[in-house]
């Protein structure tokens, strides 16, 4: 299953104060430092990281964390299976790490090598639904496979609504049918032991208050 990457350019306000709260505060918060270790990594479904060209957005996610002193440039690892993004990403930032591929299938390959994610961000442009279903594969990869990865903080952003529907649509498709939908899954059962569930879930308009899409983020993490 492919998830598809936003191909908007994610640096409203609220995107920006969603990354932080999420990503940068959660995560000094549950392993006690102020960036990541030298010799672990941060992984992302980057989508496109340029202001629609090929010049670089200084509010992406990527100029965001590098700014907050998170991780060094060595460390950002972006994936997103629309090759054309890969690229323009490429030629803007020829030192980092990038992969045209599906983001499940790129971790299981990395993972044959120098593989320590500490940080693992899943920015979903699908449903609770559907994203727990990836959402499983993802921690059950990270729980079983190859070196059981620790002291690692997985992000899982999804949309609370239907964007076409509106607004409104959020009542019948809130943040409880992803923890629902999850339980549900046999991935999820053989591995909810490794993970412990961050007890806050933030919620946020995608791109702005304009926006017709109402965000969910809801984090797990492993400590050794």
């Amino acid at each position: 299953m492919k998830i598809q990457t936003t191909r908007h350019l994610w640096n409203s306000d609220e995107k920006m104060e969603a990354r932080s709260e999420t990503i940068i505060n959660t995560y000094r918060e549950i392993f006690e430092r102020k960036c990541v270790p030298h010799n672990k990594q941060y992984w992302t479904l980057c989508g496109d990281l340029s202001n629609g060209d090929c010049t670089p957005n200084p509010r992406s996610e990527y100029c965001q964390i590098i700014e907050e002193g998170l991780i060094q440039p060595n460390q950002f690892f972006g994936v997103d299976n629309n090759i054309s993004i890969i690229e323009k990403n490429k030629l803007i930032y020829p030192q980092l790490n990038f992969y045209a591929n599906d983001f499940l299938k790129q971790l299981k390959e990395s993972s044959k090598s120098n593989f320590d994610p500490a940080v693992v961000n899943a920015d979903y442009t699908c449903m609770t639904e559907k994203a727990s279903t990836y959402s499983a594969k993802i921690l059950y990869f990270l729980s079983h496979k190859h070196k059981n990865i620790k002291n690692v903080m997985v992000v899982f952003n999804m949309m609370l609504n239907n964007p076409y529907r509106g607004i409104g649509d959020i009542e019948q498709n809130n943040w409880y049918d992803f923890c629902d939908s999850l339980s549900d899954e046999p991935r999820w059962q053989q591995c909810n032991s490794h993970w412990e569930h961050y007890p806050s879930i933030y919620k946020y308009y995608g791109n702005g208050l304009s926006s017709k899409t109402y965000m969910c983020t809801q984090i797990f993490y492993n400590r050794s």
